[in-house]
């Protein structure tokens, strides 16, 4: 557990670098009386980093425990990569709740900037989104290889 939070805690350095600059200057999220743009950012890296890290953590806990000859840290990877990525896809339409309302608007929590009509929405889905989602399984397979284990211990016994 404690390789996995390094590796997040360097995944969410990463989300917050791409969101910074991919978002930088945008016209709805520096509006006038809107939350600090640094802390939307954080805030909005960090919700993306703790799902990354939650689905990895319980992929690693309950995924492919079984005897096969497949190859499966590749598949882990991309189990691991394809479950993130969906999450991050369904966040613009989570968050927003329909009638031009979002949920936590105007709270600690607000990032509705990032979602406010198709020019920041369509550009997250098709252009952040597969990048997040390179991320994850960059590190999901960094995480398989340094923790210095295989994913099915009983492959290694066989003779």
């Amino acid at each position: 557990m404690r390789l996995r939070s390094i590796l997040s805690a360097a995944y969410l350095a990463v989300l917050f670098a791409i969101v910074f600059a991919f978002y930088f200057d945008d016209w709805a999220c520096r509006r006038p009386g809107s939350h600090s743009y640094f802390l939307m950012i954080a805030e909005l890296s960090l919700a993306l980093a703790v799902w990354d890290f939650l689905v990895g953590a319980l992929a690693a806990t309950t995924l492919f425990r079984t005897d096969s000859d497949f190859e499966w840290l590749w598949l882990r990877s991309l189990t691991t990569t394809v479950l993130t990525a969906s999450g991050f896809v369904y966040l613009p339409f989570w968050i927003y709740r329909g009638h031009g309302v979002f949920r936590f608007h105007d709270t600690w929590a607000d990032i509705s900037c990032f979602f406010t009509g198709d020019e920041n929405v369509l550009p997250f889905l098709f252009f952040l989104v597969p990048i997040f989602a390179l991320s994850t399984f960059l590190r999901e397979l960094a995480f398989v290889r340094l923790a210095g284990r295989s994913v099915r211990p009983e492959a290694v016994k066989r003779t």
